[in-house]
């Protein structure tokens, strides 16, 4: 699968992603290749894949959506989904808006 392209039709490509950091911090679960997103300030706690964990590391502040595609793409020779991409787009409201996740 090849990645998408920064395009026009997509018109969240070129959205920057929040610096999680403020709010949430990224850990590998021991014995496992899941990536949990842990709350700084609560009790939440989120699973990923290895592909959504590699994502969400990159969610600094300096990127766009498309561009940490494509490095996930490079990484794992797979495209970040819509799916996460959607899951993506929640993580960063909720890190601006220091709110949970929603389910």
């Amino acid at each position: 699968m090849n990645p998408q392209p920064l395009n026009r039709q997509n018109n969240y490509d070129h959205w920057i992603c929040p610096d999680l950091g403020t709010y949430w911090q990224l850990a590998k679960v021991r014995g496992s290749d899941t990536v949990v997103l842990k709350s700084r300030q609560g009790k939440g706690q989120f699973p990923f894949s290895p592909v959504e964990g590699f994502a969400l590391r990159h969610f600094t502040g300096n990127l766009a959506i498309a561009q940490i595609q494509r490095r996930s793409h490079q990484q794992f020779g797979e495209s970040v989904s819509e799916t996460l991409r959607l899951r993506q787009l929640q993580v960063g409201i909720a890190a601006l808006t220091g709110q949970p996740l929603p389910n």
